[in-house]
Order: structure tokens, then sequence, then C-alpha cells
């Protein structure tokens, strides 16, 4: 069985969209598990069984790490999931793939016994940016030239540290004992490295440069910057105190975001909250000299 699994939450029109992507795909989809917070998060108009394939709609606690959980638990207790020839795709819902990238991942876990999870190189990546158009996805996919500069991770095929969230598939009998962390709430930054870290330990990621994709970007419905902030402290500590992250690297990630932060919250970029993030930073540190910081705070 290949399966998409897709967390959404307050996005109704962006998730209509991935419907319609997936439709378009070479290699249909087995089952769709949309996974969200309240019937608001999809159009009230939404026909599953008009939907071109399998779809199942679940509800449960908001957090991209506790939606995503959700639909997997699904898949191996309704749908007969988890066995070595089983792919579960995790999709953001405003990630564009281009049309063979499911065919694309089936072939690759087909031909190696020892691949446990994959991902694809994301040609163009709104997420920091102001965010791309579908229109400009399309034409993006279609020139197969990267915008992102060639320094950038996500460009290089092969061997890879870490799956990128956005658009990443794992062989099914794997699941069975890994999950995303759901003490790292809503927006779970850094939650794809960690469940990468994870994966590892049984077998070989790779990122492929036959899956390309656009991650649009798409900033409706995203969370506060003060969360975001605070986030990007207690995340990287609590992971180093777990283990999936070295001090060095969260070291690293933390006093590049509080400069990149501090730095631009005089003149912020239009599409990012910079003095909100700083203020979650600083809320973050002041937590830490406490003895009370966790990811888990954001959301008292």
């Amino acid at each position: 069985m290949l399966a998409v699994v897709i967390p959404t939450l307050g996005r109704p029109n962006v998730i209509l969209s991935m419907i319609k992507r997936l439709q378009e795909q070479s290699r249909k989809p087995d089952h769709v598990v949309i996974s969200v917070v309240s019937k608001t998060d999809i159009p009230p108009d939404f026909d599953v069984s008009a939907a071109g394939c399998s779809v199942t709609l679940l509800t449960g606690p908001a957090g991209s790490s506790r939606q995503r959980n959700l639909a997997v638990n699904w898949l191996f207790a309704e749908a007969r999931f988890g066995t070595s020839s089983d792919v579960a795709v995790f999709f953001d819902d405003d990630f564009v793939p281009r049309a063979d990238w499911l065919a694309e991942a089936e072939v690759a876990f087909e031909a190696d016994a020892q691949l446990v999870g994959l991902t694809g190189i994301v040609l163009a990546d709104g997420a920091g940016l102001v965010g791309y158009t579908e229109s400009e996805a399309n034409s993006i996919i279609a020139a197969g030239q990267p915008v992102l500069p060639a320094r950038d991770w996500r460009l290089q095929p092969g061997a890879t540290k870490g799956l990128y969230g956005c658009n990443m598939a794992v062989r099914g009998n794997f699941l069975a004992s890994v999950r995303f962390d759901e003490a790292l709430p809503l927006y779970a930054w850094l939650e794809d490295y960690d469940f990468s870290t994870e994966l590892r330990r049984y077998g070989v990621l790779s990122r492929s440069s036959s899956l390309l994709g656009v991650h649009l970007g798409t900033k409706e419905s995203r969370g506060s910057g003060r969360r975001l902030g605070y986030s990007q402290i207690a995340n990287a500590v609590y992971l180093s105190r777990k283990g999936t992250l070295s001090r060095k690297q969260a070291a690293i990630l933390i006093v590049k975001n509080i400069l990149a932060n501090l730095a631009k919250s005089p003149r912020p970029e239009p599409f990012i909250d910079r003095r909100g993030r700083a203020l979650g930073n600083i809320n973050a540190g002041l937590d830490l000299l406490r003895g009370r910081l966790h990811p888990s705070r954001i959301v008292r």
C-alpha cells in the first residue's frame, strides 16, 4: 500500500488544491489520510467520495506531530498497513510534487531493501520567503532547475542526514516503532530532524534527484512569531537533551536564529514576525535560566 498523510490546520482551500495535485499523480495513492483539528479545516462542500481516490478524514488535537501520528495509528489499525512493502508519504498541505513523485518513490523502495526513508529535492522553498503561487511552482517544476542556492543541503541528492518534513516517505514496517515526538507541539519545529534520527537506526535514509517539487510556503494560518521564537530555543535544547541533536548542532541553530531575529527586527521582512520571534527567544532564554524551559510551554 502507498498511503499519503497530510496534516492541515485552518487552510481549507490549500488542502483542496493538494487533493487535486494527488489526483494528477501518475501513480495514484492507495489511500490518503487528512488529519485535521476541526471540520473548518476542510471546505464545507468537500466530498470525500468524489476525491478520485480513497480519502479518510481524521479529527484530533492540533500539532504537526500529533496529527501525523493520528494518521499513522489509523493506518495500522484500519488499513492493514505496516509491512515492508508499504510506504507512507508525508506531504505538507502546501507542497507541490512533480506528477511522478509517488511513482518514483515506490520504485526507489522496491529497488533498495535497505532504504528506510526517502526525501526529494525541493527546487524552491517559500517557507523563508514571501512564498510561491501554484502557477509559479508548476513553472519551476517544468523547468527542473533549482531556485535555491546550490549550497542548500536540500539540493544534494544521495545520502542524507535528515528527511525534509514537507516531502518524505517511510517504509511502512518501521513506523511500527517510530513516531513523531508529541512533546514538540503545534508547528513542532525540528520534528523532522528528530524523526529522521530515530529512523536512521534501522537503515538508510536517502535524498532522490528523481523526486522533485516546490514548497509553496503558504503563510495563511501560520502560528505566532513569539511561539516559534520560543520553539527555536526550547526544541533545540530538548532534542539535545534527548540525544537526537548534538549539543554543537543545537548551539549553532540557537545562535543562528537569535542573531537573525535580532538583526532583522528593526526592519523585518513583511512575511516574518521577527520581533515576535526575538521576544520568543528572550522568553525561552529566561526560562532556561529558571530551569523550566520545555517545548510544551508555548501552548500555555
